[in-house]
């Protein structure tokens, strides 16, 4: 009887990966207000830090749907890099660049841009960033199946992990070469690495140890150790379990069912495959659903049910999603292929008819291997087509699928010999040129530590010639400026006292314009506000009064700051204590109607800002209240929140604001949060020089870090 082929599926710890699922798992409609909130960003920012950053952003989010318009926004970010000379800006931007072709399936440009990016880094000198994009190259040779190159460029990156010892990066290196050597068949090598890597991620606590386990089980599979591989599928079972991840769940019970089968142990191998099974029903997961019936269609045929065996491969076959793996067709194929061998050799009568069944099946596969470009899979094919052929007597066709099976055969052969080759040659070529790198720098410190030694003495004897020179010169030079300044000084006294009266008079002038501008623009944004507020009337959408209601505070924000500037004897400045309270007063009586709300305010008396930066704080204290008053506040329970605004030291100054609601999402990353809001308090901090951080302490705090620089000009 012909072994049964098995699917298997194979986890693996990669973080481009997850950010690649996470940045392209919005939906249409998400995705377009995305698009729309960035370019919104554009039209107001001035900044071109930030607009390269939402130029490559909006890269990023168009690079699967719209390739051509994501070159667009990549061409345009690189532009700015290059217009700034931000060498390392431009590198990250390469690398985007390499990550769309990656996923248009371009090979050759996708290498090409990474290395470009690379050679950035190398020139810099970025160890951190050049360990990244060795990373990157082994995870693309990977993908295009380099195995040789993969492993090379893993090496790279694991030998500047190392030297930077960066732990956190280090597993994932290990972690994906086991897996190369896994696909090679060196499981000993890849259990190797992954036990490695295991032992690192427990020292640190990394929590994607789930994969790894999962990683070794299928090495032991392969081993035929089924018990050490249930072992760890296990352990990865129990971690994925407390995640709460139902898709890993799902998978690990289908590699638990898979080891059980191996055993013989078939009812246990039904219970898990049954198990993984409904997961995959409730998460709708097509493709895995049709690998659930051909894993049935195996234990059946083991079972010794062949026609029930059959018909679960005929449900596998015809579940599988019309863009689904054509691995997974291959594998029902074959399995199809070599039950209908069973069926011509056990069922009288029917041989020829079996016989062209799998004459069928197996010429299917020959097509998906073509397909894929899969050597294996095509040698294995050409196998089930001569023997069929030769069971059904047709000399001919036997004979013309034996020589194409054993050209095949050579090649793999020789494709598997040259793969060797190339492994030991790169490792050669690598540790020569390392060693001869080493020799050439050890030759030149030396010569350098002598030039150093005779130009300094050099350099000792010129410089106290010079100094003594220098000396007497700037004598002389000194008695001669005392007395031009003496001069000049009786000179222009005599002008600026003539002048101080007029000054004085424009500066009276300028006050009372400058109150009346204030006076101007606080109205004129009285009555903006007022327009909205009959324009809100106008719509019953919740969604539009929202909009206009945050429009509102933030205009309110303004207003206010130019108030207090009207009052001011110092049209300079502001005193931030005061306009702190009015703020915040503004928004709560706006905003709050029968929620509970106790809010505290703690600002020095000597925090005095410019009206930019005023405007600054004032807006992002206004989306961080408004926030919280409409999603952490409640009638039912007094909610507490405290806004602290103190001096670091003499050139520094930190935000605190905090409430005792339910914080924002697990996980979530303001950097890259997606409402408007929260982009905008991005924007503003950027514009401040200063940095953010989120944690939850008992409730949201964000901590808000920026220079006091007074720009008196603006």
């Amino acid at each position: 009887m012909r072994a049964l082929f098995r699917f298997t599926t194979i986890c693996s710890v990669n973080i481009f990966v997850l950010l690649l699922l996470v940045s392209h798992s919005l939906t249409s409609d998400e995705q377009l207000n995305k698009i729309d909130s960035l370019k919104s960003v554009l039209a107001i920012s001035q900044n071109d830090s930030v607009n390269l950053k939402v130029y490559r952003e909006l890269g990023r989010v168009l690079e699967m749907k719209d390739f051509d318009t994501a070159m667009y926004y990549f061409n345009k970010a690189i532009s700015l890099a290059a217009k700034n000379n931000w060498s390392e800006e431009e590198a990250k931007t390469h690398i985007n660049i390499g990550f769309a072709y990656l996923y248009s399936k371009n090979s050759k440009k996708s290498i090409e841009k990474l290395k470009q990016g690379l050679d950035i880094y190398i020139s810099t000198g970025n160890k951190k960033e050049q360990l990244d994009t060795y990373y990157n190259l082994g995870y693309f040779y990977a993908n295009f199946e380099n195995f040789s190159r993969s492993i090379e460029y893993f090496n790279k990156a694991a030998r500047l992990g190392e030297e930077l010892n960066n732990e956190k990066r280090l597993t994932g290196i290990y972690n994906n070469l086991g897996l190369i050597y896994h696909y090679i068949g060196h499981y000993d090598k890849a259990n190797a690495l992954h036990f490695k890597s295991l032992h690192i991620s427990e020292r640190i606590g990394n929590k994607s140890v789930g994969f790894t386990h999962v990683n070794i089980g299928l090495n032991y599979n392969q081993q035929k150790k089924y018990r050490k591989s249930l072992e760890h599928n296990k352990i990865a079972l129990e971690l994925f379990l407390e995640e709460g991840n139902k898709s890993y769940v799902a998978h690990v019970l289908k590699n638990i069912g898979d080891n059980f089968s191996d055993l013989y142990q078939l009812d246990s191998a039904e219970y898990y495959y049954n198990k993984s099974f409904a997961i995959y029903k409730e998460l709708d997961d097509k493709e895995s659903i049709a690998r659930h019936q051909m894993l049935m269609g195996i234990l059946n045929q083991k079972n010794g049910n062949l026609e029930i065996a059959e018909l679960k491969y005929y449900e596998a076959l015809n579940s599988v999603p019309e863009n689904g793996s054509r691995r997974l067709v291959f594998a029902i194929n074959s399995n199809l292929a070599g039950l209908n061998f069973i069926f011509a050799d056990s069922v009288a009568g029917n041989r020829l008819k079996y016989l062209k069944k799998a004459v069928n099946y197996a010429s299917n596969m020959y097509d998906i291997s073509k397909e894929l470009q899969s050597l294996s899979k095509e040698t294995e094919s050409l196998e089930m087509l001569y023997k069929a052929y030769m069971k059904i007597g047709n000399s001919q066709e036997a004979i013309k699928y034996a020589d194409r099976y054993i050209v095949a055969i050579d090649s793999l052969y020789s494709e598997q010999k040259q793969k060797t080759i190339t492994d030991i040659q790169i490792k050669y070529e690598t540790e020569k040129k390392e060693l001869e790198i080493e020799l050439l720098n050890s030759e030149n410190d030396l010569i350098s530590a002598k030039l150093d030694n005779s130009n300094t003495a050099r350099k000792n004897q010129k410089m106290v010639i010079y100094l003594l020179t220098l000396g007497f010169l700037m004598v002389c030079v000194f008695i001669f400026v005392i007395y031009k300044f003496y001069r000049q000084t009786k000179r222009v006294n005599n002008v600026l006292y003539q002048k101080n009266d007029i000054i004085s008079k424009q500066n009276e002038e300028k006050e009372i314009l400058l109150k009346e501008i204030h006076h101007r623009v606080k109205n004129n944004l009285q009555l903006i506000s007022s327009l909205f507020d009959l324009q809100m009337d106008k719509s019953d959408n919740i969604k539009v009064r929202s909009v206009f209601t945050d429009a509102q505070s933030r205009l309110k924000s303004i207003a206010i700051i130019h108030e207090i500037l009207n009052q001011n004897e110092n049209k300079n400045v502001i005193s931030f204590k005061s306009f702190i309270n009015e703020l915040t007063e503004s928004i709560c009586y706006s905003l709050s109607g029968n929620k509970k709300i106790s809010l505290s305010t703690e600002v020095g008396d000597d925090l005095l800002f410019d009206i930019k930066k005023t405007i600054s704080l004032g807006l992002i204290i206004n989306e961080l209240l408004t926030n919280s008053i409409k999603y952490a506040c409640s009638e039912e329970v007094t909610s507490i929140i405290k806004i602290t605004i103190t001096r670091l030291n003499k050139n520094d100054i930190m935000l605190e604001f905090s409430d005792n609601g339910d914080g924002l999402p697990q996980g979530f990353d303001i950097d890259s949060a997606d409402s408007l809001g929260l982009r905008l308090v991005n924007v503003l901090i950027e514009q401040l020089s200063g940095k953010i951080n989120y944690i939850f302490d008992s409730g949201a705090k964000f901590t808000i870090e920026f220079p006091d620089t007074i720009n008196l000009e603006d």
